[in-house]
């Protein structure tokens, strides 16, 4: 401590202030004889004790001091005099000039010891001030590289990826284009067969690269969400209809329960469906027997959005606790092993997450192994308008319907449905059980309106069930439905001669089954053969057939393959094609002759298709209709098409029944000025 105080001495300063403190101390001693009568004042002695101390430390002040002391005893004291014979005032006088002036010389010089230790302390802090701002800024120099660094390698992996899109999306178009225009001409049912294994690996194929090209769409933030309204019954039936046929195929049965679910929603059900059919295709794949169900429910509302959760439920051999943390990871599976007996990339459940999480919700599972699993994710989206959410009809509402299933997640689905729709439901687990109902309610005196049997069932199945119920009933019997997970065409014969007056096909909607109901009530028509559902692209293709047949359109396309599937395409419906190899030639034949509408790829030698629609826009104007038909499958390509001046953008592989579509919504009616031949 008592080096801190004293510090470094500066004997300079230390004599300069002695000298001023004794020339002081002399004119005070004036002042005082003529003032105040010889009395010395404690402050003139203190200042300047109290500066040298401050300026040159413990040191000077102690010198300071003794001066200032010295002098106060010279003045003090008559020379002649000693400090022996001073008088015992004057001893303590000088006594405490002496004390004071100590005091006051250590504590100026703690406050030169601050001052020094304040100064160093600024000048240290102005040193670190300097050194951070020179990490601040080689490290903002560091972190500006590596950003540059990763936006260039982002730009390079997304312009690799649309590179690998077009690379591998041509030839892939030309794999499934010409499966589809082969099979159409093949009589050979194996050979049908076979090709149809063709283009289901190709879709599959296809399938993978979409996955991959989301999940990057995702990371760099560019996957924007479509807002547009949608049927619920519509989007449900869709995707069930995508793992209808590998589940019929494996002897399982579909489940649907949807009830809590408005008729009508607003969000993007494109994404929507793509989530919903990762979960239902993987318990499809891993289950070898018993049922798959998919359960919607609504969870919480915020004025017009509702948050619904999706959940699909099966009976499949259960994933093992130390396994489930790590499926929801890209390229992540279950079993990894290379013996293990279903494939995939592992992206479904990725993909699936973070499609729930830009909805705004979240996914999760619980699985028991040698139970089954259950995987669910959770998504905002917007209430539809214009129409209710329940059915309400007239003519069913207190009906009482005889509903037979021995599958009881079947029971409850249908069940709800029907309660929903209405009706009061005596729900029976089994064939047993709905006759010994059936019995009692006959006893009480009151009869079904309407029944709904299930097809496979046991001990007896639903054909022997509606005999054995035929036989406690007097005629006619009530309106009856056969409840079947098998579109089998043979069953409607079997159903009409069984005296079923419909057929219902699982996964059952609330649309369906209002719609069955309907017919079955208030006309009991025979039942139509049970054919598959109407193909959609079928319709198109005939309504493009008849509304266009004749109009001529032009084909930008420089791929040889996809030239030929292309027009081969558009030949089946009727239309009149030129061809053009290259965005100069596309310009030139748009520019001497009348086409009703225009296809145009993007990436093409000589004239890409921007330049090319650029030039014909600026020649013809806008009236023409130009479609982008490219393998370039980025929103990011998209958009460019838009602002290009294009009309709307078919991806490629193409779709004949997107194509077909797509077409009846841009080429012109007939006029006169319409393009024919």
């Amino acid at each position: 401590m008592t080096s801190d105080l004293v510090g470094t001495p500066r004997p300079w300063q230390a004599y300069a202030v002695a000298l001023v403190s004794t020339a002081l101390v002399l004119w005070a001693r004036i002042a005082l004889d003529e003032v105040l009568g010889g009395q010395p004042t404690l402050i003139i002695f203190a200042m300047p004790i109290m500066l040298s101390a401050y300026l040159g430390g413990l040191k000077a002040g102690l010198l300071a001091t003794a001066l200032a002391f010295a002098a106060t005893t010279y003045f003090l004291l008559p020379p002649l005099h000693s400090f022996a014979v001073a008088s015992e005032v004057e001893r303590w006088q000088l006594f405490f000039v002496l004390l004071t002036g100590v005091l006051i010389s250590v504590l100026s010089a703690a406050l030169h010891r601050a001052r020094r230790r304040t100064e160093a302390l600024v000048q240290e802090l102005a040193q670190h001030r300097a050194h951070l701002e020179q990490l601040v800024a080689a490290r903002t120099a560091q972190l500006e590289e590596s950003r540059d660094a990763a936006e260039a390698a982002n730009r390079a992996k997304s312009l690799f990826l649309a590179n690998m899109s077009h690379e591998i999306r041509t030839p892939m178009n030309a794999i499934i284009g010409l499966t589809h225009l082969v099979s159409r001409d093949l009589a050979d049912p194996v050979q049908r067969a076979r090709l149809h294994k063709v283009d289901g690996a190709a879709q599959h194929l296809l399938k993978v690269i979409s996955d991959i090209l989301d999940l990057s769409k995702i990371d760099a933030g560019k996957l924007v969400l479509e807002d547009a309204e949608f049927s619920r019954d519509e989007f449900l039936t869709g995707v069930l209809a995508m793992v209808h046929g590998q589940a019929r195929a494996k002897g399982l049965e579909l489940v649907l329960d949807s009830g809590a679910l408005p008729e009508r929603l607003h969000g993007d059900a494109k994404r929507l469906a793509q989530a919903l059919l990762n979960l239902l295709a993987n318990a499809v794949k891993f289950t070898e027997r018993g049922w798959v169900r998919l359960r919607c429910e609504r969870v919480a509302e915020r004025g017009e959005q509702l948050q619904l959760r999706f959940e699909v439920r099966d009976t499949g051999p259960g994933i093992a606790l130390e396994d489930q943390p790590r499926l929801f990871n890209a390229f992540e599976q279950a079993d990894n092993s290379a013996t293990r007996r279903h494939g995939g990339t592992g992206l479904g459940l990725a993909l699936t997450r973070r499609l729930a999480t830009l909805m705004g919700g979240e996914a999760g599972m619980e699985s028991v192994p040698g139970v089954g699993s259950t995987f669910w994710f959770t998504a905002w989206l917007g209430r539809g308008c214009g129409v209710a959410e329940a059915v309400e009809l007239p003519t069913t509402t207190g009906l009482h319907a005889l509903l037979v299933d021995d599958l009881p997640e079947a029971l409850g689905a249908i069940a709800d449905l029907l309660a929903m729709l209405g009706l009061e439901v005596e729900a029976c687990p089994g064939p047993d059980d709905a006759l010994q109902r059936l019995r009692e309610d006959l006893a009480a005196g009151r009869r079904p309106d309407v029944m709904l049997i299930d097809w496979r069932m046991v001990p007896m199945d639903g054909m022997a069930t509606h005999r054995a119920i035929g036989e406690l009933l007097a005629p006619p019997l009530p309106p009856s439905i056969l409840v079947t997970a098998d579109d089998d065409p043979e069953l409607a014969r079997l159903a009409r001669e069984a005296g079923f007056d419909a057929v219902l096909v699982k996964p059952i909607t609330a649309s369906s089954l209002n719609d069955t109901l309907m017919r079955v009530l208030r006309r009991r028509t025979p039942v139509p053969a049970l054919l598959p559902a109407a193909d959609a692209g079928s319709s198109a293709e005939a309504e493009l057939r008849r509304r266009h047949h004749g109009q001529r359109v032009l084909l930008a396309e420089d791929n040889p393959v996809n030239q030929e599937v292309t027009a081969a395409l558009l030949d089946m419906v009727g239309l009149l094609v030129d061809t053009a190899d290259d965005g100069l030639q596309a310009v030139a034949l748009a520019s001497t002759r009348a086409h009703a509408l225009v296809l145009m790829d993007m990436q093409m030698p000589h004239l890409d298709g921007i330049e090319a629609t650029l030039e014909i826009r600026r020649r013809l104007g806008d009236a023409l209709p130009i479609l982008a038909m490219t393998a370039n499958a980025f929103g990011t390509d998209r958009a460019a098409c838009l602002a290009a001046g294009m009309n709307d953008h078919i991806p490629k592989p193409v779709d004949p029944q997107l194509l077909y579509e797509t077409l009846l919504r841009w080429l012109p009616d007939r006029g006169p000025g319409s393009a024919a031949g």
